[in-house]
């Protein structure tokens, strides 16, 4: 035991717990790719910290879980043409992945710019190009 006191004081273990206390009260507030971040340094500091090695697997399931959560309501948005609903959702994909060249990203751009379009032409606009 008194090896885990020392292990508990040293300042790496104690730089370590304060990223994982940061990142449990991100996950909590749903602040799942912060608490993800804060999760990956305290591990990079203590590879151990088992509780850190539980909370980085939820909080990267929950943060995936979200984006693909977000994309299915934008498609429904759009299918209900609430295209406003629609862009919005789309451009909080966007802001939450902060990754332009991830693949979910890159098609949340893509269902954008066509809900833009859409929102721009109107449904009627839209269709008449192809009832010629």
């Amino acid at each position: 035991n008194s090896r885990s006191t020392s292990i508990s004081s040293t300042p790496i273990f104690k730089e370590a717990q304060a990223s994982y206390l940061r990142g449990f009260r991100d996950f909590k507030n749903g602040k799942y790719l912060n608490s993800v971040q804060s999760f990956q340094a305290c591990l990079s500091l203590f590879p151990t910290h088992s509780l850190c090695t539980r909370y980085l697997k939820l909080a990267t399931r929950k943060y995936h879980s979200l984006i693909q959560y977000n994309m299915v309501l934008a498609s429904q948005y759009k299918d209900q043409n609430q295209y406003s609903s629609c862009i919005s959702t789309y451009e909080n994909i966007m802001f939450m992945i902060k990754d332009p060249s991830n693949k979910t990203s890159k098609e949340a751009t893509s269902n954008l710019d066509f809900a833009e379009h859409l929102k721009g032409k109107g449904i009627n606009g839209v269709l008449s190009r192809y009832k010629k």
